[in-house]
């Protein structure tokens, strides 16, 4: 009875894998050019704060650069590293969305949400990106998007305590500083709060 639909929201990402493996090269590409002097100086230890804050377009993706040099470092930058990383981050927020959905439906019958699930991974590991997918650089959107999922689950918990709020707003910083789309995670957690 749910093993159907369990099946079916795994077809999205299987798809995605294979197109990765099948399409997915392991070289810079568009703005991936971008990361290569910070990519130098990190692997002659000259690497600097300013290095990671300054702007990348019109971003401070300052936590991806620190994520994106850390595996750089532990790859010796293969870009497909960063590529199955992103569709690992798509998979978190898969969870958290999930998580948002059972708690925030609670009525919502095991059944009514298995059927659910496909719809949700179809979203997810959508190949209508599919060019979003084949460059690393865009873990920006994914770190972001992680962080403002799992900060909205933790804000959404139900009785306020300080250790949610914490982490709310150490997770909001990550959306913000990963891609300027998480500036619109403050007034979401600002409501989250009242």
């Amino acid at each position: 009875k749910k093993l159907l639909p369990l099946c079916l929201a795994a077809v999205p990402l299987l798809l995605l894998l294979a197109m990765i493996a099948r399409y997915g090269v392991d070289m810079p590409f568009a703005d991936e050019w971008e990361l290569v002097p910070l990519v130098d100086v990190s692997f002659r230890g000259e690497a600097r704060f300013h290095d990671f804050w300054t702007q990348q377009n019109e971003h401070r993706i300052f936590f991806p650069k620190l994520l994106l040099v850390s595996l750089a470092r532990f790859t010796s930058w293969n870009i497909l590293c960063e590529i199955y990383l992103m569709v690992a981050l798509a998979a978190g927020i898969l969870f958290f969305v999930c998580k948002i959905i059972l708690r925030a439906r609670p009525a919502l019958t095991d059944t009514a949400f298995a059927w659910l699930l496909p719809v949700l991974s179809a979203a997810a590991f959508s190949l209508r990106q599919w060019e979003n997918w084949l460059m690393g650089v865009n873990i920006v959107i994914y770190v972001s998007l992680l962080s403002a999922v799992a900060g909205i689950f933790l804000l959404s918990s139900g009785q306020f305590r300080w250790g949610r709020f914490w982490g709310g707003a150490i997770l909001g910083i990550v959306s913000t500083y990963s891609f300027s789309t998480g500036f619109a995670y403050w007034p979401i957690g600002l409501f989250l709060l009242g």
